[in-house]
């Protein structure tokens, strides 16, 4: 820039280059006092000195209150400033005149209750031009630093400030610096670092952020069969199941990348949709956790120890192994490497910079050591866990394993869901099954091989959720089922009874019903005893809470004919497939 011939052009490009939170030292010399550009750049540097002073004791809240309104006013005519480089030239000469008085005025702040701590004269002395030093102090260098870290953490927790802009000679250190703050950490369940300087688009930007997040969709939707469009359906449906949760996006993906197993994708879209108790307070992050999980194979232990003994600050590498192997998860230092990368792969753990030191997440410690999860989905057991499980366990998970039997009556005190569906050899339940869990919210035992349910079921006065879901043998829903007063959803499809018990209507509080008559009422000897209603009259009507109904029947059966308009009463009809439908 040339002395004493600056345009007023060029003048607004300079300004604009500066930061509103790093005024740049004064360069250009010949411009008179009163120049309206000069005057801001003046008002800018008192601002950063005052907001540096602010930034450290003695100085409180009440200090810092007193001149926000001041800041919101120099960083408005900031914004006048900026804005100027669209106006025309008249537009351009208005503008610096009103910059110019409204610039004056904020000069005049005073800085009485700041000047009680820190002399006039040595804030004017901060405030004067400064040289350029080629190679600066790095005392200076981790004051600035340590400043703009100040700074950063305060505007965080401003609501009105959307974004924060980082940039300048120091601003990787900067960055650095607030990634692994604790306070960054509790308020943000991700932080990635890209420098943007390294891309020549934002589409190079978006591609880094996304590998940094493990969610790329070219390695989930890659396959050689050429069916890409199919997984990425299935990629879409998991993460519309993950209902905006990042964190449970990135683990999801993290846990699927390069997976083309189209039973996995299905399963881990069943598990997002699977409910949990209502204490619950993350129920998408339990889901996505449960999922990974059963991923992780016997690793699952070693989060485990995570969660419940690992130091909550960063845990020396190495010594974590050690831990491990002294408890017996793993045998050896290079077993245990390979697990630690595969847990920082999975987003489970987190390094530090150099990769020596390793800790959990808040957000899965959290969600692991409340929850209690018995984590059991997915290994092929044929034996379920011991009683000392089920007692702790608030959450049991024994999802497609090959249970043939289970105890007798486990003492679950804490237990609100118990997830069984899909093990084909599970037949029998012993009658006292459910005699020991009163906090019982949610049995899942969809696509088992059950005939009945035990008497011990009935008396879950906590029970809301109900799932039977492709149980081919159930055939009667007993009239013990009216007991269960706080039941919401009651899921038949898929089994072969033939009827409904009048005592459904009990059921007041139930908001979905699922059901299907498929059995085969021609071959049942005890047909005579019942009416020839599906269901039987009233029961729809006493059901005032419902909000979702599906009734699939045997188009052949008879008496559907004859309930039909009993049951429709504003319920839509619709044919699928050769049977008949019924739809809220």
């Amino acid at each position: 820039m040339e002395k004493g011939t600056t345009s007023i052009q060029n003048s607004f490009r300079k300004l604009r280059r500066q930061h509103l939170v790093q005024t740049l030292p004064y360069s250009e010399r010949g411009w008179s006092i009163y120049h309206p550009l000069k005057r801001v750049k003046e008002l800018n540097r008192k601002k950063d000195i005052v907001c540096l002073i602010l930034s450290y004791p003695p100085m409180t809240s009440a200090n810092k209150e007193r001149h926000k309104n001041w800041f919101r006013d120099v960083l408005k005519i900031n914004h006048k400033v900026r804005e100027m480089e669209r106006f025309s030239s008249q537009e351009k000469n208005t503008s610096l005149s009103e910059v110019s008085s409204e610039t004056t005025t904020l000069l005049k702040h005073s800085l009485n209750d700041i000047e009680a701590f820190v002399p006039p004269v040595i804030i004017e002395k901060m405030t004067e031009k400064t040289l350029h030093v080629t190679q600066p102090d790095e005392n200076l260098h981790n004051l600035v630093v340590n400043f703009a870290t100040r700074q950063i953490l305060e505007e965080i927790e401003n609501p009105e400030v959307l974004r924060i802009r980082i940039s300048g000679k120091d601003a990787i250190k900067v960055i650095s610096a607030v990634k692994d703050l604790p306070q960054i950490r509790k308020r943000f369940n991700i932080v990635i670092r890209v420098d943007a300087s390294l891309y020549l688009d934002i589409k190079g930007i978006e591609e880094e952020i996304a590998t940094q997040l493990g969610f790329s969709f070219n390695e989930w939707v890659l396959s050689k069969n050429g069916s890409g469009s199919s997984f990425q359906h299935r990629a879409t449906d998991v993460v519309e199941k993950c209902y905006g949760h990042l964190l449970a996006v990135v683990l999801m993906a993290r846990a699927l990348k390069m997976v083309f197993n189209a039973e996995i994708w299905e399963h881990a879209s069943y598990i997002l949709s699977l409910p949990h108790g209502s204490h619950m307070k993350d129920k998408v992050l339990c889901s996505a956790l449960a999922f990974v999980m059963e991923r992780l194979g016997s690793a699952a232990e070693c989060v485990k120890y995570c969660a419940f003994y690992m130091r909550r600050e960063m845990m020396n590498k190495v010594d974590l192994i050690l831990e491990w192997i002294k408890r017996a998860l793993i045998g050896t230092l290079d077993e245990g490497e390979k697990i630690v990368q595969d847990l920082v792969g999975a987003f489970l753990l987190e390094s530090s910079q150099d990769g020596k030191f390793v800790q959990m997440r808040d957000e899965i410690h959290e969600v692991l050591v409340n929850s209690r999860f018995l984590l059991l989905g997915g290994k092929g057991l044929t034996k379920a866990p011991k009683g000392l499980a089920w007692e702790e366990a608030s959450e049991i998970h024994l999802i497609n394993n090959r249970l043939s039997e289970l105890p007798n009556s486990p003492n679950c005190p804490q237990l609100s869901a118990l997830f069984l569906q899909k093990n084909p050899f599970l037949r029998v339940l012993p009658p006292t099954f459910f005699l020991h869990m009163p906090m019982l919210q949610i049995v899942d035992l969809s696509h088992t091989k059950i005939r009945s349910l035990p008497q011990s079921l009935y008396g879950l006065a906590q029970l809301q959720r109900l799932f039977l879901r492709g149980c081919k043998l159930f055939m009667e829903l007993p009239p013990e089922v009216g007991r269960l007063s706080n039941l919401k959803v009651l899921d038949l499809e898929g089994t072969e009874i033939i009827r409904l018990p009048v005592e459904v209507g009990r059921l007041t509080n139930l908001t979905c019903l699922k059901m299907a008559f498929y059995g085969d009422n021609d071959n049942r000897t005890d047909i005579n005893q019942y009416s020839n209603s599906i269901i039987p009259q009233g029961v729809m009507s006493n059901l005032v809470h419902l909000k979702e109904v599906i009734i699939d029947v045997n188009p052949d059966d008879k008496r559907w004919n004859a309930n039909v308009k009993e049951i429709g009463g504003g319920v839509q009809l619709r044919s699928i497939g050769g049977s008949s439908t019924l739809l809220a």
